[in-house]
């Protein structure tokens, strides 16, 4: 198997074309992972219904079952550019999305900073399928002129906080009510 796919360093209105990529996880699993497009709002909606409710509230902070429209457009309606999301497919038991990482930039900054988040399938959490998805998502961030990463965990989330802080690099800012602020400069 080819270890990376990739449609190329082929400029497109001044922006790097997308990137697809097979990926191996450290369990041999392999998943297809890509930017998310307009056409994805289904699987974001299959991945979020099929979350635990504890995996839900972790990611989102709320108890929800579905993802209300506007949130949908906001998670596939992007300009790859201040706002940037991959997905991770299994293509093998079908084109089942498994995770899902973004950034979103935010306004009012001296500096062009964004906010990072990734979700996984309960099935698949435990196998580095988040640490490729968000690392895929800071080389993103860096191409774009993303200048530093902010990630808000919840306190009790030490699989997340393992994640940003033990295996990426992210560096600690603060606490408050129960929310870890984690940040990493660009």
């Amino acid at each position: 198997m080819e270890s990376a796919i990739h449609d190329g360093d082929v400029l497109m209105g001044g922006r790097r074309a997308e990137a697809e990529e097979w990926v191996v996880l450290k369990d041999g699993s392999e998943v297809f992972v890509r930017p998310v497009r307009p056409e994805d709002k289904d699987l974001l909606t299959e991945l979020v219904a099929g979350l635990s409710e504890e995996s839900r509230h972790r990611r989102f902070m709320l108890t929800i079952t579905y993802l209300p429209d506007r949130k949908l457009a906001q998670l596939t309606e992007l300009d790859h550019h201040d706002s940037e999301a991959l997905l991770a497919l299994d293509t093998e038991r079908g084109r089942k999305c498994l995770g899902v990482s973004r950034y979103t930039g935010l306004m009012g900054t001296d500096v062009r900073v964004a906010e990072v988040a990734a979700v996984v399938a309960d099935a698949w959490q435990g196998r580095g399928l988040a640490r490729v998805l968000v690392e895929r998502l800071i080389e993103r961030a860096r191409a774009e002129g993303v200048e530093r990463l902010v990630a808000l965990v919840r306190k009790s989330n030490r699989q997340a906080l393992r994640l940003f802080e033990k295996q990426l690099g992210f560096g600690r800012r603060g606490i408050e009510s129960g929310l870890v602020e984690l940040e990493m400069e660009l």
